[in-house]
């Protein structure tokens, strides 16, 4: 979406979604996330699997996180996988989930190139101000919600200087 920002006090991170034709149904969400897991490991640093992806560590002040979706269910609708090996068990489940929609809901959200560019440098802005002012722990908005918010209330309005 170009709204990501080198965090000042985190690696970079770097999302990956992998869209697998199976159905919710006949995988359990930990057993693909499993999958994953076990062809990255033993080729990077780090590999863990944390609750909705699997965090892959490279060269230092980056990591990739990866995301397991079931994209052919009866239902029509694409579901992310959720939970890790020692998950209650409510935890472990498949959340209905579209990145792709919201990704591409974002990018088409304004018709001018130049206003699409200052609502991305808006996002940026704000995921640099949370990084400064904010304190590291709960209550911090995640990237995801500034952009929300950026998407919901950032207006373009221009000026026109009419002496130039």
């Amino acid at each position: 979406m170009h709204t990501g920002i080198k965090p000042l006090d985190n690696d970079y991170d770097i999302d990956v979604g992998l869209y697998f034709d199976i159905s919710k149904e006949d995988i359990k969400p930990v057993q693909a996330k499993q999958w994953i897991l076990n062809a990255v490991e033993g080729h990077t640093k780090d590999v863990k699997m944390k609750n909705p992806c699997i965090t892959v560590a490279y060269a230092a002040g980056y990591h990739v996180d990866i995301t397991v979706y079931a994209a052919d269910n009866a239902d029509g609708k694409v579901y992310l996988a959720k939970g890790k090996p020692t998950s209650n068990g409510e935890d472990k489940c498949w959340e209905e989930s579209n990145p792709k929609d919201l990704i591409k809901e974002i990018r088409d959200h304004l018709s001018d190139s130049e206003d699409r560019k200052q609502f991305r440098r808006i996002i940026r802005y704000l995921k640099r101000w949370k990084d400064e002012k904010l304190i590291k722990g709960n209550g911090r908005p995640t990237g995801i919600a500034l952009t929300s918010c950026a998407y919901n209330w950032f207006a373009v309005e221009k000026d026109v200087d009419p002496f130039s």
